[in-house]
């Protein structure tokens, strides 16, 4: 009985658009020589992003806190975004 493995990677695009990522057969080998069988391949899509921010109150006194919102759309609907980021404020 065979074992089964699951390869992930993180895949970064700036561009819009679609990108197909083909595996040929016999491209991956083991240890053992055993290689893929088959051609393997997947379609990665980019969609556009749209993000704003505001702030609940501006300005605000040295030292004290405000709620930052940043609600995004990304298209299809269907799909989940995952978002990270920081922001750094400068005086002025």
């Amino acid at each position: 009985m065979g074992t089964t493995c699951t390869i992930k990677v993180n895949v970064t695009s700036s561009t819009q658009g679609s990108y197909i990522n083909t595996i040929p057969a016999g491209a991956i080998q083991t240890l053992q020589g055993v290689t893929n069988a088959g051609l393997a391949s997947a379609t990665l899509n980019v969609q556009q992003l749209n993000l704003t921010k505001g702030f609940a109150k501006s300005p605000i006194a040295a030292g004290s806190t405000t709620l930052a919102t940043s609600p995004c759309r990304i298209q299809p609907a269907w799909t989940t975004p995952t978002l990270i980021w920081q922001t750094l404020y400068q005086p002025g």
